[in-house]
């Protein structure tokens, strides 16, 4: 008992050795329970006696997974361990362990594994005879948040570890410890604490030494100096205000709430690598920390300290942001080190991250190897992260040192797991954390994985570490390996700590280069000047602006190489020396205005930057990249010129916004736009160019003082629709943040070509070139000058019949890439980017001026006429009904006479709108729509063209035609007074103001100062800002000319639009959604498909009703149980479908059918499925859109009232099966008015709906009515599909409601209550292997002798003509077994083999113990002598999936292929793993495709929604869909949508099947799906009925069965081989099996041997096998001891059967096997020179006939349970050379073992010659023995 400060604890005491033992406190309270967000308080004590005997719980905390929480806030405990000798220590020197975590995660006690503590102190304590003590502290939110200020400081995990010091300062006498020599010590965050307590002055004298692993307070992680920034974070996830009451309203949230909001982000990058994200952290807060911890040194000028690293500390974090470096067949990018580098060295912009980059590369030569590259990444990271710090501190620390030692250390133990075909690499050093096992001794108390080097190593660690805690010096008190050196400021000395220390192992200036890098080089990196770029280094120009007001230009940078033709642009390869970068660069290779000549190079690809200056150099300027209009045609990165004056010259908006300007060049026409349609020539090049550009600038602009986190795109016509590309392309993904698309948006009728391969045909046929597959190869080779001509498309003889718009064709492409889908698709990748989108007033006057030009002539009436032509040229694909439409909306207002103007002005009004204001309102509502924290904003910009007027070329009416914002926008009434008033100025400097207001905070009205506030844009207000020289509030209007919006985007769409549909009970009317232009869905919910059924019924058709069905909304499902079977919900009104139909441009017709069965084992499930996030698992929106097909969703009954069946007339059962067939009837009769095509129904289900789906298609009231079927995991077949019993669950059910169980049971059961009867037909849902939950599926389908006739195995033949998909999930059995067997599922505990055994004698439960035995020698065979936990545990699963779902589905697939006539039979095996599978997550790692993990890709989740999916998932779904959806349109799933690889047909003969999984590709398609097992459930099991046929693993034997008496009889097997014809001279192998079934009645010959006078042989080489004899009495026999016959002969002679007398062998087991009740075996092994010739070396070592016996025991061992032996009470027996053998199989003998026995009892030995050969003595011992 030791007395404490608080009150008595006992501990434990533990036995090491003879006079040696420990006593061991766990759980020793040294604060009381922290108040949250307070610093700890002393406990207050307790009364009797503390039992300190196990840990406590660790600090509350997040999992590892961050997905919960663990642990609690009563958590400031330590434990300490003393060694003791022969009398009780006193005065020992006590080391306190900090620990690691993050400062988010950890505990006293560490990780555990085999109830062995990672940070036991036991082994430290007692070899290095010192005390330990392990300490905990709060951490994460509750221990490190910080509010900045008084009202939460932060720090209090470090006051709890202060707290821990001064206990054990105050109270460790009393355990034997000197309080005045307490070292601390720790690692990783721990190892920082250490740093950071040893300088705070609260430890002034009560440290006298630390050690620091891999940490210290100067890493970039141990300190954060924005702590509100955090804490607001954390606030707003818990729902807290971020004012001066932040702290107040934390301390009341709920602690896990709390934790959790302070999870870590643990996706990491390049860009965003982990460390970045680790934010809760010490703080410096004025007590604790008073000061920078790199000012706090002095305070540990007296203590001694040992700080380290190991190799490669940083492959822990930069192998989560880079994780191809421990992929060794993947080569890491170096692009991503860069990045890497570039985030280390952010504040430093690109010259740090290039000064940095150059100094890790310069010593790599022109090709570094793989190995190179990653290694580097490693030392990149090791050495910011935890090297250079730690140097820095160890040189600090000596700086300020008085008394106080330094030490320092790198180890560098290669870590275990490194090497080929181990998780990490080959060349991996000592990984973070690596050495904390050898610290604590794991070496010598876990000996899992050690050598005797591991224990050296870590004897040398615990040696050196508490020497240093004993005396301040590693190298006295216990021997070490070499001698330790002082660190000093001038010697920087250190040991290199490893297995194979010696003198080498003193080394000095670690890394000094790069140390000096980080510490002296960097920080000292600055100004703008020659700039550094990626490509090397550019001198632009200054120009003076004013006083202190100037500016840097830099003209033609490239941003990339020449490009290659029709190829993606690539990096460009840098220069040598100095660019000048002072003059613009030539536009890129167009057509001249006219188009009659070229213009431009294709080297082209050069960017310009102005970067305004004020007093300083500037740094972290908003960056506006600009993309040029011009149709995709023309255009380049200056503009057009004027003057010397540039249109788009970057100047003033630069100089007047405080911004940068970049403007770049792209490629236009037909070198930056023709596409192939195909991947020879996907197009987009052009766009492919400003991606390069945008991506330079994100990589480079930190060097010019811009900010890479804060660009803004903007840009005009096709320079705006191209901004909207940009901003959904996935490329740009975290490049851009906000983005003005000027008059063109991603939505404009002219910004996409949907039919490319015409245009670039016409261009081939123009320029000589063939049009087939080798039609871009020649264009590629062709004169780029005729190229570029050929793709003069552009017809300016325009027309109303052909307006100009309509000739645009070179133009961005839905490439699959660039633009993965259609553009209307892809908004939501710009949710999170602020949005400014606007249109001229007049925008459209440029097109409709060229189509009909009467429109510019004052004089000259415009025909009406031509206006209606132009408008159904606008309107064509709606025909004549569009037009008309169109016309009536445009004219509406006129009157009877309109005026010439009127006419005119309409006309610009129809271009305008349709060319750009309607599109451009879309897109903003689209936007808007899917914006997260994105802004929207709309503008009309209306200021007059300045051309306009009575003698001017534009009419007097004139508004801004398009174009006319561009002077106004780059500042052209400033640079240029030429004809621009003083309100000209105003506008130009109004809208630089919005414009560069919005690039730096994405709201245009904070900033500079503006005319009147610009209001967001959303999808209800539609508010905008009308810009003109003349602004006041007035300019804010909202619904931008909505009448005619609205016509273009919902009238004009619709009018062929679904609308109100007719069906055979009424009027229904669903809801219309819009997916995407031009994309949009019906979706009609709760359609009665039958009216409410009568209980125990069939169901009827519906009534109909009066007036229109608003089908809006799901339908309740059908009545039955709640999940946890405690309560019912639904109703019995339930029968009602829900209906999706996808539209594009027109109304769909003759679309394919796919009608969904939901799952859930009979009892329950609903036609909508489950709901997260108002998200429901079955809406077909997905599928539908994606596979253009109409999906049907149905309700149908389930439980008690859906499947109950008295098994005669009076409920012949059946009812949910009939619900699905009248749903499919009224599908057939009615879905034409939907758009589909009744003759095209394909059914599809899942689990008891892919039963379903099986049962349907074989009803002969089917017939006619469906064309395709999917079974997902489930068939007819399936053991749970059909009660053949079903009387017996009905009686079950009538006596929980008290019916009776007689003739009037189902009258009584129709009048009850419907809710009773639902809960009496609840699931057994306590599940065990006795008693399996599959065989608790009671209320399933029955054969009726209506819906089905027979059993469904004979109604194969009713499918002959549907084709059919049928497959499973890798792992579809865990959910049921998981049940049956809870430890599959808890990774330490270990599963039971007789768990399994008894789950499989459920299943096989109709065979008896013999079936049981064989299932168990088939599922076992492979296992070996110790199979692993997951071994067990996978089998588990994989006999319930193959028993419930995979057996009886290929069963089902072998039927249908056999029975078919024009249907297609297809097989799946779904294998994608579960998502929730992995370390320390609910399943295990080695989890594949759980029961319905399907459903979710079917469905298409990972579209819609986000949540836990990545880009594989999304892939994944999209194979799925194309797969069911081609099946479901032409019954080849491999027709139609792109699929990654052929699917096969199954056949009766090749079973091939699909694996489907994320990475699909031709090696997916496999064959004879576990053919071994479908073969045993389906041929062998059935057949076995007695011991007859038994399963070996060789295949299926048969023995003769002999009648001995009355219910006496004996099965013998003879000739049964247990291995294979043996090589000679070379052991036995295991014998490779046969087909059918093997006759074992006869003896097979003895193995190749003399005859008894040694004048010939007899036998053969093939002799292998054995003999077995098995008595029973009245029933066949189980668990039998065995007894095998070794026979003797002197090594020389014998058989398996022993001399023959009159047909009587000697070695016949039956009378032993008879009369004693045992089985006997006897076998056959090689003799003489084939058994035992040995060269008495390793090239002829012997033994064969040894190794045939083994391989014989081993057999039966495996085998003989199959048998009805038990292979636990295996006994052999033999005689002579026999009997010497089973000495041997039993143990291994030595000469000197037997000389005993041959001395005491030579009598039992007769031949000393068989002794000597089954010893193998040597002549010598041979004398020996015999004289014996």
């Amino acid at each position: 008992m030791v007395y404490t400060e608080g009150g008595l604890v006992e501990g434990k005491n533990i036995r090491l050795g003879i006079r040696r033992h420990m006593d061991v406190f766990k759980g020793i309270p040294f604060a009381d329970i922290p108040g949250r967000f307070e610093k700890p308080k002393r406990h207050p004590g307790w009364d009797g006696i503390l039992k300190a005997k196990e840990y406590r719980q660790r600090c509350l905390q997040l999992n590892l997974l961050q997905t919960d929480t663990r642990g609690s806030e009563d958590c400031l405990y330590l434990n300490i361990w003393v060694p003791q000798g022969r009398d009780v220590s006193t005065g020992l020197p006590v080391m306190v362990w900090l620990f690691g975590g993050g400062f988010l995660l950890g505990g006293s006690m560490g990780v555990n594994f085999l109830d062995n503590y990672l940070y036991d102190g036991q082994e430290i304590a007692d070899r290095g005879d010192v005390i330990v003590v392990t300490v905990a502290y709060r951490v994460g939110t509750l221990g490190f948040l910080s509010s900045g200020d008084a009202s939460g400081p932060g720090n209090y995990g470090l006051w709890d570890q202060h707290a821990a010091i001064a206990w054990v300062h105050r109270n460790i006498r009393s355990f034997g410890g000197d309080p005045d020599n307490i070292t601390l010590f720790g690692e990783s965050a721990g190892g920082a604490s250490v740093g950071l307590q040893i300088m705070s002055p609260h430890n002034k004298g009560l440290v006298k030494r630390a050690i620091s692993q891999s940490g210290s307070a100067l890493c970039p992680w141990a300190i954060n100096k924005n702590p509100r920034q955090v804490a607001e974070k954390v606030a707003q996830m818990v729902n807290c205000p971020t004012d001066k009451t932040m702290m107040s309203c934390l301390k009341m949230t709920d602690p896990v709430a709390l934790t959790m909001a302070g999870t870590l982000t643990v996706k990491s990058s390049p860009e965003s690598p982990l460390l970045h994200n680790l934010l809760l952290v010490p703080v410096i807060d004025g007590d604790f920390l008073p000061k920078d911890p790199s000012k706090l040194f002095s305070n540990s000028a007296d203590i001694d300290y040992i700080a380290g690293v190991n190799d490669m500390d940083g492959h822990l974090f930069t192998g989560m942001d880079i994780p191809s470096i421990n992929r060794p067949l993947v080569a890491t990018n170096v692009e991503d080190m860069k990045t890497l580098l570039g985030s280390y060295t952010k504040d430093k912009g690109k010259a740090g991250q290039d000064a940095a980059f150059s100094q890790y590369t310069s010593d790599w030569g022109d090709k570094p190897s793989k190995e190179t590259v990653k290694r580097t990444i490693v030392d990149i990271g090791t050495d910011y992260i935890f090297l250079v710090p730690i140097q820095a501190a160890l040189y600090v620390h000596a700086s300020n040192a008085k008394s106080g030692r330094t030490y320092s250390y790198l180890f560098s133990e290669p870590n275990r797991l490194g090497g080929l075909l181990k998780p990490l690499p080959s060349w991996m050093g000592a990984d973070h954390t690596d050495e904390i096992q050898y610290i604590f001794g794991k070496p010598f108390s876990s000996f899992l994985g050690y050598w005797p080097s591991h224990r050296d190593l870590s004897g040398y660690m615990i040696a050196y570490w508490t020497n240093f805690a004993k005396t301040g010096d590693p190298n006295k008190g216990l021997k070490v390996p070499t001698t330790w050196p002082k660190f000093t400021t001038t010697g920087h000395k250190f040991l290199e700590i490893h297995a194979n220390m010696g003198r080498n192992s003193v080394k000095q200036k670690m890394r000094l280069r790069f140390v000096h890098f980080w510490t002296s080089v960097l920080p000292y990196l600055k100004s703008i000047g020659t700039v550094y770029t990626e490509g090397g280094l550019v001198e632009g120009k200054n120009i003076r602006l004013s006083i202190l007001r100037h500016m840097d230009v830099f003209k033609g940078i490239p941003f990339a190489d020449i490009p290659g033709r029709f190829e993606k642009p690539k990096r460009h390869p840098g220069w040598d020396g100095i660019l000048k970068a002072k003059e613009y660069r030539q536009r890129c290779l167009q057509l001249n205005l006219l188009q009659t000549d070229t213009r431009g190079s294709e080297d082209c690809l050069y960017l310009n930057i102005w970067v305004p200056q004020g007093r300083d150099v500037s740094t972290d300027l908003p960056v506006m990249v600009w993309l040029f209009g011009g149709s995709f045609l023309l255009g380049g990165s200056m503009g057009v010129n004027f003057l010397d004056n540039y249109l788009y010259d970057g100047q003033e908006i630069a100089d007047r916004g405080d911004v940068i300007v970049v403007t770049v060049g792209s490629r236009v026409g037909t070198l930056g736009f023709l596409s192939s349609g195909d991947a020879s020539g996907p197009g987009n090049y052009g766009l492919w160019d400003q991606q390069a550009a945008i991506a330079w600038v994100h990589r480079n602009i930190r060097s010019f003082g811009g900010d890479p986190d804060n660009i803004t795109l903007f840009g005009e016509s096709a320079g705006g629709a191209s901004v909207g590309y940009q901003i959904m392309s996935p490329h740009n993904k975290g490049l851009v943040k906000r983005a003005i698309s000027q008059s063109g948006s991603a939505l404009c009728p002219w910004a996409i070509n949907k039919n490319p391969r015409q245009v670039a045909e016409k261009v081939a046929q123009m320029v000589n070139c063939p049009t087939d597959k080798t039609m871009m190869s020649c264009l590629k080779m062709t004169d780029p000058v005729a190229l570029t001509m050929a793709g003069s498309l552009v017809t300016l003889k325009s027309s109303p019949e052909s307006p100009l718009v309509n000739n645009l064709l070179l133009a961005p492409v839905i490439d699959g890439d660039f633009l993965p889908k259609d553009p209307s698709k892809l908004f939501s990748n710009s949710a999170d980017i602020d949005y400014i989108a606007g249109v001229n007033d007049m925008d459209g006057h440029l097109y409709t001026g060229m189509d009909i030009p009467s429109i510019n002539r004052p004089l000259v009436s415009t025909s009406v006429e031509d206006m209606k032509i132009l408008l159904g040229s606008y309107t064509k694909d709606k025909g004549q009904a569009a037009q008309d439409a169109a016309f009536v909306q445009y004219t509406s207002d006129w009157g009877d006479k309109p005026s010439k103007e009127t006419v005119k002005r309409t006309i610009v009004d129809i271009g305008t709108d349709y060319i750009y204001l309607v599109p451009i309102q879309a897109a903003l509502y689209v936007h808007a729509s899917n914006a997260k924290s994105g802004r929207t904003y709309s503008y009309l910009f209306s200021e007059p063209n300045r051309l306009g007027g009575l003698t001017k070329p534009l009419p007097s009416w004139m508004g801004a035609d398009h174009t006319d914002e561009l002077q106004y926008i780059f500042g052209k009434p400033f640079s240029s007074f030429l004809g621009y008033w003083p309100s000209h100025r105003d506008l130009s400097g109004y809208m630089i103001a919005y414009w560069t207001n919005f690039a730096k905070t994405g709201d245009p009205n904070k900033g500079l100062k503006v005319p009147t506030t610009w209001p967001k844009f959303t999808t209800t207000g539609h508010k905008f800002l009308e810009i003109h020289a003349n602004m006041g509030k007035n300019s804010v209007k909202q619904k931008m000319r909505l009448r005619f919006v609205h016509f273009w985007t919902s009238v004009l769409p619709y009018l062929k639009s679904l609308g109100m549909v007719y069906t055979e009970g009424g009027l229904v009317e669903g809801k219309n959604i819009r997916l995407g232009f031009r994309r949009h869905m019906d979706v009609f919910k709760g359609i009665p498909f039958a009216d409410i059924p009568g209980r125990f019924e069939k169901p009827t058709r519906h009534p109909g009703w009066e007036g229109i069905l608003k089908a809006t909304e799901y339908r309740k499902r059908c009545l039955q149980v709640t999940l946890l079977q405690t309560d019912t919900r639904g109703s019995e009104d339930c029968l009602y479908l829900n209906i999706w139909v996808p539209h594009g441009r027109e109304v769909s017709t003759g679309l394919p059918v796919m009608l969904w069965l939901f799952g859930g084992g009979f009892l329950v499930g609903g036609s909508m499925g489950a709901n997260f996030l108002d998200n429901y698992l079955y809406s077909g929106q997905e599928i539908a859109d994606r596979g253009d097909v109409i999906v049907v969703t149905i309700g149908y009954r389930v439980g008690t009232l859906g499947f109950l069946s008295s098994g005669d007339a009076s409920g012949p059962g059946n009812y949910g099966l009939w619900d699905q067939h009248a749903a499919i009837a009224w599908v057939h009769r009615n879905i034409r008015s939907f758009g589909g095509d009744p003759d095209n129904i394909t059914l599809f289900g899942e689990s008891a709906g892919a039963a379903s789906v099986s049962l349907q298609t074989l009803s002969p009231h089917n017939k006619g009515l469906i064309k395709r079927a999917i079974s997902q995991s489930g068939v007819s077949l399936c053991p749970w599909a059909v009660n053949r019993n079903p009387r017996q669950v009905a009686e079950k059910v009538a006596r929980k409601v008290n019916c009776p169980t007689d003739e009037t049971m189902m009258s009584c059961l129709k009048i009850t209550d419907p809710v009773a009867l639902t809960l009496a037909g609840n699931l057994t849902v306590k599940s065990s292997p006795e008693s399996p939950l599959l065989n608790n599926l009671l209320l399933a389908a029955v054969i009726d002798g209506d819906f089905l006739p027979d059993d469904p195995g004979n109604l194969f033949n009713n499918s002959a003509d549907i084709d059919y998909i049928a497959g499973v999930n890798d792992m579809d059995g865990h959910l049921f077994t998981g049940m049956d067997i809870p430890s599959i599922n808890r990774p330490l505990v270990a599963t039971s083999v007789e768990d399994m055994k008894t789950l499989l004698g459920s299943y096989t439960k109709d065979k008896g113990k013999a079936g049981q035995d064989a299932a168990f020698s088939q599922y076992t065979s492979d296992w070996g002598d110790k199979p692993s936990k997951e071994t067990v545990k996978m089998t588990v699963v994989d006999i319930g999936t193959d028993y419930i779902f995979l057996v009886p589905i290929q069963a089902a697939l072998y039927l249908h292929a056999s029975n078919a006539k024009s249907g297609r039979t297809y097989s799946y095996l779904f294998s994608e793993p579960n998502r929730l599978g992995g370390l320390t997550k609910p399943l295990p790692s080695w989890m594949g495709a759980d029961h319905t993990d399907d459903l979710q890709f079917v469905f298409g989740k990972p579209f819609s929604s986000f949540l836990g999916y990545w880009p594989s998932h999304r892939d994944l779904s999209g194979y799925m869909i194309a797969y069911w959806t081609n099946f479901a349109k032409t019954g080849d799933p491999n027709k139609g949508l792109k699929v990654p690889t052929t699917w096969p047909k199954f056949t009766t003969t090749g079973h091939k099947f699909l694996e489907i999984n994320a990475k699909m590709d031709k090696n997916n398609v496999k064959q004879k799906m576990r053919l071994r097992f479908v073969h045993f459930w389906t041929s062998v099991l059935p057949s076995l009925q007695s011991l007859g046929l038994v399963y070996t693993e060789g295949g299926v034997v048969e023995g003769k069965n002999i009648r001995l008496g009355f219910r006496h009889h004996m099965d013998v097997f003879k000739g049964i081989p247990f291995a294979d014809i043996p090589g000679r001279f070379e052991k036995p192998k295991r014998h490779p099996g046969w087909d059918g079934i093997l006759k074992a009645t006869e003896y097979r010959q003895r193995c190749l041997q003399l005859n008894l006078i040694m004048t010939s042989t007899r036998g053969s080489e093939d002799c292998l096998y054995l003999n077995i004899w098995v008595p029973h009495r009245r029933s066949v026999s189980t668990d039998l001891p065995v007894m095998v016959w070794i026979y003797g002969g002197a090594f020389l002679l014998g058989g398996s059967m022993g001399a023959n007398f009159l047909d009587n062998y000697l070695y016949s087991g039956q009378e032993i096997a008879d009369r004693g009740d045992v089985i006997v075996v006897t076998l056959g092994y090689r003799v003489g020179t084939l058994g035992f010739l040995s060269s008495g070396d390793s090239s002829l070592p012997g033994n064969y006939g040894l190794w045939d016996q083994q391989a014989a025991i081993a057999w039966v061992h495996r085998n003989i349970r199959s048998f009805g032996g038990d292979p636990g009470k295996v006994t052999v027996f033999g005689e002579s050379a026999g009997g010497a053998s089973v000495n041997f199989q039993v143990r291994k003998f030595s000469p000197q073992d037997i000389w005993p026995t041959l001395h005491t009892k030579p009598k039992y030995y007769r031949s000393c010659n068989a002794i000597a050969v089954a010893l193998n003595l040597q002549r010598s011992e041979l004398e020996g023995c015999c004289n014996l």
